[in-house]
């Protein structure tokens, strides 16, 4: 398992495959990948497997105890997820039918960056032989994410320097102000995957002008 989520350095894939494979390596239900946005305020739902759309839009998990307790580096494990006070959503998680979830922390860089769940319909007894493999794999996945964000920035950024110098051509190969404002201004949103662009410059009396 190790060895197919780590030669990949494809993001989307990883985070397909990583949930994929844990479930089938480790004969459970279901496994989801959250990761702690830019802000570091709450959790993004990155990756899930062998869950309904219903259960994974039940709403945020990040005051769950156990989710709280993962992000600070402790793997938690719930045997009775339904009758545990930590679990939020209790309704929602019976009617999924889960029973025992097991939440061990995904490091980055030696820094916690998200939670991996694994999630099991009949009751089971994750020992703690089972909890240090899954968080040896949650190391291993953290690698991967790694590796495929860093792959991931350098396309976008050899992309960045492949627009700029095409729009540099253009602009060289005119006089024209008005063709030259067109250019930066239709292809920069469409290189940085933006909604619009605009340009105003400072005329008579200090008022910008489009």
């Amino acid at each position: 398992m190790t060895q197919t989520i780590t030669s990949c350095l494809d993001l989307d894939e990883v985070f397909d495959l990583i949930p994929k494979n844990l479930v089938k390596t480790l004969d459970i239900d279901a496994a989801t990948i959250r990761l702690i946005d830019s802000s570091r305020e709450k959790l993004i739902l990155k990756a899930a497997y062998g869950l309904s759309d219903d259960y994974l839009n039940r709403g945020a998990i990040d005051t769950e105890e156990p989710v709280f307790k993962a992000l600070q580096g402790e793997p938690i494990f719930i045997e009775n997820a339904v009758e545990d006070s930590r679990i939020v959503y209790h309704e929602e998680t019976k009617k999924e039918g889960i029973n025992s979830i097991l939440v061990v922390p995904i490091s980055i860089r030696g820094r916690v960056e998200g939670v991996l769940r694994l999630l099991t319909k009949k009751p089971y007894k994750f020992d703690q032989h089972d909890i240090d493999f899954v968080s040896a794999l949650a190391k291993q996945c953290g690698i991967a994410i790694e590796n495929a964000r860093f792959v991931h920035d350098q396309k976008i950024w050899l992309n960045y320097f492949v627009i700029i110098h095409q729009i540099s051509k253009l602009i060289n190969s005119t006089s024209d102000l008005n063709e030259i404002l067109e250019i930066i201004v239709t292809r920069l949103p469409e290189t940085m995957e933006l909604k619009a662009a605009t340009i105003r410059f400072f005329e008579k009396k200090g008022k910008l002008e489009l």
